[in-house]
């Protein structure tokens, strides 16, 4: 049976047998629970997230599996601040924005996902996310209100 891994683990598999469905699948069950940092903007004011961050201005939401990543911080004088989600609500961000996602941006880890991708992984890790932070835990932190069930009866 498969377990689920750590975010960094699966990056590594990716990297040794690279993109297949198997190893997107499992980056997408430890991202699902996995606690990511999102670099905010330095200057207040800029609301432009996410940033271009290629030369064909594809836009990409960065995101680092360690809140103070040596990356961002050797590319600004400022000590850069993170905004803290699960990987399940970073992959839903993402397709929100039509974007997609640079994971550990700047090491040997580093993985674009498309945007296709992305909404192709958020099913397998919202279901991870709320299988490992019970089944109610996104709408507790968003303040929604709980759906409720509606018995269907055969016809």
């Amino acid at each position: 049976m498969p377990t689920i891994t750590t975010v960094r683990a699966a990056l590594r598999a990716i990297t040794s047998s690279g993109w297949t469905s198997r190893t997107q699948f499992e980056l997408a069950s430890a991202l699902g629970p996995a606690r990511v940092y999102v670099p905010l903007a330095l200057d207040p004011d800029d609301r432009k997230l996410p940033r271009p961050t290629d030369r064909r201005s594809e836009r990409w939401l960065m995101a680092f599996t360690a809140p103070d990543s040596l990356f961002l911080r050797a590319r600004s004088s400022h000590r850069p601040r993170y905004a803290e989600h699960t990987g399940a609500e970073l992959l839903r961000l993402a397709g929100e924005r039509g974007c997609g996602v640079l994971l550990e941006a700047g090491t040997d880890l580093e993985r674009r996902i498309t945007p296709q991708a992305a909404h192709a992984m958020q099913l397998v890790a919202s279901y991870t996310e709320s299988l490992v932070l019970g089944p109610d835990a996104a709408e507790r932190r968003l303040g929604a209100r709980p759906l409720h069930a509606v018995p269907l009866r055969a016809s």
